[in-house]
């Protein structure tokens, strides 16, 4: 088994020990934490899905455009409950609308573009994430608030993978071996990702179990 294996193996266990100890405390009462558990349920079952066609050697890109279109559907949902500010809102509505009549119409026009990484795709669904993460910094620079961690591991790991992801169709055309390390840093900033969901839970919503006496 491969390094890129191992990893990919690792990220994908702790994205589902978060799916779980996140599923706990659902509560439609909490808008922004309930996307955030459909998220992660959603990223499990492409996660999956993906490791599944991998092993049966079908070409999984397809999969890909599910991916980041929930992603970004999901976390853009989760950042509007997040924020309070009515501008950030209106920001997160719209752009939501813009860009998701723009892949339709995109890929009503080209239908080949489900068979490769959608470049495109990639970036107008990444980027916007990635500015919601520097508007939260930004708004929340000297506050403890909920949901630090997951923002941080939201701008750190989609500014890398929408850099790699965007490129993923010239990937093919380099070495190998630079291929592989690229994609084993992915998979390391994925487990670190992971970890800082995992860290928000442990801080903010783990619950003691009181000791008896």
């Amino acid at each position: 088994m491969s390094i890129l294996e191992i990893l990919s193996y690792i990220g994908t266990f702790i994205l589902l020990i978060n799916t779980i100890i996140y599923s706990i405390s659902f509560s439609f009462k909490k808008e922004a934490y309930s996307f955030f558990c459909v998220y992660l349920l959603i990223m499990l079952i492409i996660t999956l899905l993906t490791t599944y066609y991998n092993s049966q050697k079908v070409n999984n890109l397809f999969l890909s455009h599910y991916y980041f279109l929930s992603q970004f559907i999901l976390l853009s949902l989760f950042y509007k409950y997040v924020f309070e500010n009515k501008k950030n809102k209106l920001l997160i509505n719209t752009t939501l609308i813009l860009i998701i009549y723009f892949l339709v119409l995109q890929y009503a026009m080209d239908t080949t573009l489900f068979q490769i990484f959608n470049l495109t795709e990639v970036v107008v669904t990444s980027l916007p994430l990635i500015i919601y993460s520097i508007i939260f910094f930004y708004q929340n620079l000297n506050a403890k608030v909920k949901f630090i961690y997951i923002n941080i591991g939201v701008f750190m790991y989609l500014l890398c993978s929408m850099l790699l992801f965007a490129s993923g169709n010239l990937m093919i055309e380099l070495d190998p071996l630079i291929n592989k390390i690229v994609w084993i840093v992915n998979a390391s900033l994925y487990i670190v990702f992971q970890i800082l969901i995992f860290i928000e839970w442990r801080k903010n919503y783990y619950r003691k179990i009181p000791k008896s006496s």
